[in-house]
């Protein structure tokens, strides 16, 4: 008997204890909640952050009854909430609205749609698996945060947003964003840590876009409409599987900040120079990366730009000489040839080394004349070239853009002189031949534009003529 009552007595105890406990520990949390109101009573902002509270106070709920101010700004990061409470229904004044780091699963039951002036909304790290479609009806929500979450999908609505400006959805499991999602005036979206194999395509219709993070994905290559972002200043894309960037890439003027490191590139697109505002460009981990050798690509930004562009200048100084040397080809057919007749050394000559004949010529007898010579099977040709598959425009401006070591390779001259050759016809005295007048052969279009005087001379080699100036210097120096 005297230990059946000293058992009784011992569980007596403790719970009294307990209650004593719980008391007082709802009395620490109901001062806690009375501290916090006590503290946003000036300026209708609430701030409790931290602390094991498992539910929202009363006290929140009857702010504006308490101290006649309105509830705009509540923060309520890590108290172990596993809902939104009574919030929709008496906080309706609420502007910023933070519950992040706490243990909600699902809001489809809160009415999250009466809070129609929040403005922020920071849903950062709960366990969400969904969104309702009522978010799309927070029409002045201007910044959205739903970031580490277990998000597999978002809903169409929130494409109704118009005035939202900042996206955040990191280290969800989205792999795909809704088509109308072009339609956001969104300036910064981040979609980090997701499993997008594809760039969303609906990005580059989000015209207002200025900063894009998609690190940490699976994308195997970007959208080809790049170009279309013309406010862009920051794209991240680190570490995905990116084998090659779109050429359309280069046309985003106002990019400052690229990180393309920890992907698959073997090259960057031509004329990746024209970012003439990249200030911070990473490549590092491409390990397949050629173009910019991956010395250079060490060695920062303004290097990757300088090397771009000289390969740049480079291809077009190729091309450019490939141009003059297939118009040298096409003349020394024209002479072979006999391109007219006796009559072509009225419209062209070969005079102290160099071919000489008007720039029309080029066009309305040289090139047909010869075209049917290389389509003609009956005239086997034993070198040279066979077509000419240049514009008239790129080939003047090659022409007059030319440079090798010695200087330009074409002059003009008004005062051309065309032999006169002698036409001798049968059974007939000689004759002379007297070529067109200057206004009749001299027209290009541009003023004062004299018959081309091309300079027929082997190209100067480029290493030659430094050899040549070292050697000079050498020289100078010795003496």
């Amino acid at each position: 008997m005297l230990a059946d009552k000293l058992r009784d007595k011992q569980r007596r105890d403790k719970v009294k204890k307990e209650t004593a406990d719980t008391k007082m520990e709802q009395r620490k949390i109901d001062d806690a909640w009375r501290a916090a109101c006590d503290e946003g009573k000036l300026n209708g902002r609430v701030i409790l952050c931290w602390l094991d509270m498992k539910h929202i106070g009363n006290r929140v709920y009857t702010f504006q009854s308490d101290y006649g101010l309105k509830l705009q700004d509540l923060r309520l990061d890590g108290i172990g909430l596993t809902s939104l409470g009574q919030i929709s229904c008496h906080c309706r004044d609420l502007e910023k609205l933070s519950l992040a780091s706490n243990s909600i699963r699902d809001i489809s039951n809160s009415n999250i749609h009466h809070l129609s002036k929040l403005t922020h909304l920071n849903l950062l790290r709960n366990q969400l698996t969904h969104l309702p479609a009522s978010i799309g009806l927070l029409k002045n929500l201007t910044r959205l945060d739903i970031a580490n979450n277990f998000l597999t999908e978002l809903p169409t609505e929130i494409s109704a947003l118009s005035r939202l400006t900042q996206l955040n959805v990191e280290c969800n499991e989205l792999s795909e964003l809704p088509n109308s999602f072009g339609k956001l005036e969104c300036e910064v979206i981040n979609l980090n840590s997701n499993k997008f194999k594809v760039c969303p395509p609906c990005i580059v219709d989000m015209k207002n876009l200025r900063h894009v993070s998609i690190i940490g994905n699976e994308l195997g290559f970007l959208p080809s409409g790049m170009h279309r972002l013309k406010k862009l200043e920051v794209f991240r894309a680190s570490k995905n599987r990116l084998t090659c960037l779109p050429d359309s890439i280069v046309d985003i003027s106002k990019a400052n900040c690229m990180w393309f490191d920890f992907n698959k590139l073997s090259a960057l697109p031509p004329n990746f120079h024209r970012l003439t505002r990249l200030k911070e460009l990473k490549l590092d981990g491409n390990i397949d990366l050629v173009y910019p050798p991956i010395q250079i690509a060490a060695k920062g930004t303004e290097e990757v730009l300088r090397w771009s562009r000289n390969r740049t200048e480079m291809g077009k100084n190729t091309k450019i000489r490939h141009i003059v040397q297939s118009v040298v080809e096409l003349l020394n057919q024209v002479q072979r040839y006999m391109i007219g007749g006796p009559l072509h050394e009225s419209v062209f000559a070969v005079i102290d080394g160099q071919f000489q004949f008007p720039p029309d010529a080029l066009w309305r007898i040289f090139i047909p004349e010869l075209t049917k010579i290389w389509s003609d099977p009956s005239k086997p040709l034993n070198d040279g070239i066979t077509s000419f598959p240049y514009e008239r425009s790129e080939v003047e401006q090659a022409m007059f853009q030319f440079r090798d070591a010695a200087g330009p390779i074409v002059t003009t001259t008004s005062h051309a002189r065309f032999r006169r050759c002698s036409c001798i016809q049968t059974g007939q005295s000689s004759v002379v031949c007297v070529p067109p007048k200057a206004s009749e052969i001299l027209n290009v279009g541009v003023a004062k534009m004299a018959t081309f005087r091309f300079l027929l001379r082997p190209f100067v080699s480029d290493v030659l003529l430094l050899v040549q100036r070292l050697v000079g210097c050498a020289l100078d120096q010795r003496y």
